[in-house]
């Protein structure tokens, strides 16, 4: 399936600078946003499973939290970002909201077990 040029020219002409097509409020992260959000809308349809075996490939069975997404958490934090520089990192690159609460669990949680040792 290719791409028509035709339109993306449309939407380049609008656009004075390359912050403005590809910065953070650019074009480019309002395309993939509205892309994101339109594949969502896709009703799913799972089969109804009568043993239970099936495992989920992103998050486990229980969980409430990405482990890749708590270990990004992590290393900003390990490198000295506050909350707020982590949660503009996560919105960036995965364009979507970050609660803070949720970056201190993470680090909290950590601490703690620190604390322990």
């Amino acid at each position: 399936m290719g791409v028509e040029k035709e339109p993306i020219d449309r939407l380049l002409n609008e656009y004075k600078s390359p912050e403005e097509a590809v910065g953070k409020n650019g074009l480019l992260n309002q395309l993939m946003k509205t892309s994101v959000e339109r594949a969502l809308q896709v009703e799913i349809e799972l089969p109804r499973e009568r043993q239970a075996s099936f495992e989920p490939r992103l998050e486990r069975k229980g969980e409430t939290r990405f482990s890749r997404f708590d270990n990004e958490i992590l290393s900003l934090y390990a490198h000295g970002f506050t909350t707020r520089e982590i949660q503009d990192h996560l919105e960036e690159m995965y364009l979507t909201e970050v609660p803070p609460t949720l970056i201190s669990n993470v680090t909290e949680a950590v601490i703690e077990q620190v604390k322990a040792c």
